[in-house]
Order: C-alpha cells, then structure tokens, then sequence
C-alpha cells in the first residue's frame, strides 16, 4: 500500500520560497544601471553601482544612468542651473502625485478589506447548505465623491459573476451539477 503525505517534502516548499524571498529583495537594486568606458581599455562597463567619478568636481567619462529602462541621467549633458531647478520641481511633484495615487490606493485596498472582513463572519457562522443567496447590489447608488458610477457597476458585476461561482461550487459539492471547466 502506497503512502502519500500532504506535504512529500517540507524543506522544498521553504527553499522555493527562500529563493522568491531573495529574488524579490534583489530587484530593486538591479532597477537603476550605470553604463560608462572605462578610460584605461576603451571597453563598455555596466553596474548596479556608480563609478567613483560619478558626478564629482573632478569629473571624469561620460556616465549614463538608467532606471527601469529609462535614461534618468547623463553627465554629457550640460543642464543650466535654471533648467536643473526646473527639473528637480517637476520630478518632485511627480513624486508627490505618485504618493497621492498610492495612498488612494492603499485607503481603497482598506476599504475592501473592512468590506471583506464584515462579510466573513457571516460566512463562516452559518452551515453551508442554509447560506441564503445574496442579491447583488443595485449600481444605482449614491456615489461617493471620490468614486465613480462606472466603478461600482464593475464592482456589481464582479459580485454577480463571485455568487454565479460560489453556486457552481456548492452544487458541484452536493452533488448537483457538473465542474465547471477551468479557466485558460
């Protein structure tokens, strides 16, 4: 008779995600790339790390900076002091329209959360076969300022089509219908 453990090799799972956990902490230091020539052997050189040149009164080759595949610095380039300031308030408002997105993002990833974790007790309190059917909610609602009706209808239909899942499943459990095929 053959034996199977839920988990065949334990110390498997931790070393694929010790490798995802490297994985994930190097990439942000291969973002940004320095590229120059080398002025002793004329050859291209590229590094995650500046050269000790790089942007000192001494000067030194040309350095071209990438980020993300961008250009965000060339020191070939001559930039009047009007100009760089110019540069610098644009780059930091941009910054700060960044910062404004994310925090909207992340006080909406909040909200669906406090939605999610309302509904959960619910779930979990009453036995499957008694789960009432929920109605989607109606798109028509009174709309926030800071969202708009073409949101919630998505969000209505997203509903629709999780409750349409949610009775598949509990059919195909109780022996009703078919397994649905899987998503390609």
């Amino acid at each position: 008779m053959l034996y199977f453990s839920p988990t065949p090799f334990p110390g498997a799972f931790m070393r694929i995600l010790a490798i995802i956990l490297l994985l994930s902490l190097s990439l942000p230091a291969a973002a940004r790339m320095y590229q120059w020539v080398e002025p002793d052997t004329d050859t291209p050189q590229l590094s995650g790390k500046p050269p000790t040149w790089y942007r000192s009164r001494e000067g030194g080759p040309r350095v071209i900076v990438y980020d993300r595949n961008r250009i965000i610095d060339d020191t070939s380039v001559v930039v009047s002091e009007s100009e760089r300031e110019q540069l610098r308030q644009d780059a930091l408002m941009q910054a700060e329209r960044d910062q404004t997105a994310i925090n909207e993002k992340l006080i909406e990833a909040k909200r669906m959360q406090a939605v999610l974790d309302r509904r959960k007790p619910v779930e979990e309190e009453t036995p499957a076969e008694e789960v009432p059917a929920p109605q989607p909610e109606p798109v028509a609602e009174a709309v926030p300022e800071n969202q708009s009706p073409t949101i919630d209808a998505m969000r209505a239909l997203i509903e629709q089509w999780d409750q349409l899942r949610t009775d598949d499943a509990r059919d195909v459990a109780n022996g009703v219908g078919e397994a649905p095929p899987p998503p390609q």
